[in-house]
């Protein structure tokens, strides 16, 4: 989760940060899909940044996923339960959009 304090015309800048590792890759089980334990780590985990997000006065959220949802063979289930359990439409980055943001 990465709060920032962002105005028209003006750089944003970072107010609050806070990593959480999911490690869903090391979850995928040999069909591709991520299994019940990483779905769930996954829904709490997003439900946790929402709260965060909340109390931190948060206007708007952009949510994404990145090379273990976008690599999964059940990835629209994910998606999908992500999206009923917590309210959170998550954007798939692509490869290399995963590669520009973790540069920056």
């Amino acid at each position: 989760l990465l709060v920032v304090d962002a105005h028209p015309g003006a750089r944003p800048l970072p107010a609050h940060s806070h990593k959480a590792e999911l490690r869903l890759a090391e979850l995928l089980d040999e069909g591709g899909s991520i299994g019940p334990l990483g779905v769930d780590r996954l829904v709490t985990t997003i439900a946790g940044a929402v709260q965060a997000a909340e109390d931190k006065g948060c206007e708007d959220v952009l949510a994404f996923a990145t090379s273990a949802v976008r690599e999964a063979t059940n990835a629209d289930l994910v998606l999908e339960r992500v999206r009923v359990e917590t309210g959170v439409d998550l954007a798939v980055l692509s490869g290399e959009e995963e590669a520009r943001l973790t540069f920056l």
